[in-house]
């Protein structure tokens, strides 16, 4: 009997700790009482992946996982309780469910079969220089300018009278001076060096203008965007060719991304197909 007493006792400890190493390896993180439901972090780290890479690249941080553990419990309450209410048993709340699930399918349907599709495909080394030799534009540092710029805000004809009077304005930059009327509506801003910056800096205001500029000088006024600029370029270094060891990986995502629309488009004009899909656009003009 002492012995049967004895080996309840050991079964009993090695199946509490092992209970409490498995919870301890698998805590619960929340729970809801009524109905029953609870979260493990298995669970969440489960409903993370349902998100995809780019959410679990997102949910690195414990505040982050916090944030996206409360949205989940919040969730699950508050659907637990419409059911309760027999909310999703409404005839409309069916047909949106039923139409959202199958979305949710086809989309998930489409995606198990894009991977499995380009697990296949593979690109060699020579295609990814013929593409680098090809599309050499796309793969090139752009050109950088360093400015100096006097910048005028204001209303537009108070701006376009100052233009009028480019020659006095560049007559006294020149000399090393720089000096307008004074007019209280515009307000003025000087930048003696913008330091290098790549062209696409001033994309929004000047275009590629700094790139046709002569160096050293100073530019007529310039209007554009409800600002008046007088340029001046003081360095420019012209876009070079990226090396193809540094845009390898680029284009390799590139091609395989056009690769993966070809197949998509590919594949469900195979489905619709196979299901006698008919879209019968001329209706849509009928009135009603």
């Amino acid at each position: 009997m002492k012995v049967l007493c004895f080996g309840l006792c050991l079964c009993f400890f090695f199946w509490a700790h092992t209970t409490a190493w498995a919870q301890e390896k698998n805590p619960v993180l929340a729970e809801i009482k009524r109905p029953k439901i609870v979260i493990t972090k298995q669970d969440l780290e489960k409903y993370i992946d349902f998100y995809g890479p780019e959410a679990r690249e997102y949910l690195q941080s414990p505040e982050k996982k916090a944030e996206f553990l409360q949205d989940v419990v919040k969730m699950l309450a508050i659907a637990a309780y419409a059911h309760e209410q027999g909310f999703d048993q409404l005839p409309e709340m069916q047909e949106k469910i039923h139409f959202l699930a199958r979305k949710f399918v086809a989309k998930e349907y489409l995606k198990h079969r894009l991977d499995q599709i380009m697990q296949k495909e593979s690109l060699t080394e020579a295609e990814l220089k013929l593409y680098y030799k090809t599309h050499q534009e796309e793969f090139r540092t752009p050109p950088k300018v360093r400015l100096s710029l006097i910048i005028f805000e204001g209303p537009e004809p108070k701006l376009k009278a100052l233009q009028a009077k480019a020659k006095e304005m560049k007559a006294s930059l020149d000399k090393g001076v720089f000096s307008c009327p004074f007019d209280p509506s515009l307000k003025a801003k000087i930048v003696g060096d913008t330091g290098l910056l790549a062209i696409q800096k001033f994309e929004g205001s000047l275009g590629s203008l700094p790139l046709r500029l002569p160096l050293g000088k100073w530019s007529d006024p310039i209007l554009s965007q409800k600002s008046l600029f007088l340029v001046k370029v003081l360095e420019r270094k012209e876009a070079k060719p990226l090396p193809f060891e540094e845009v390898k990986e680029k284009i390799r995502k590139k091609l395989l991304s056009e690769i993966r629309q070809a197949q998509l488009r590919k594949l469900i004009k195979e489905i619709l197909k196979a299901e006698e899909a008919q879209i019968y656009y001329q209706n849509l003009l009928v009135s009603s």
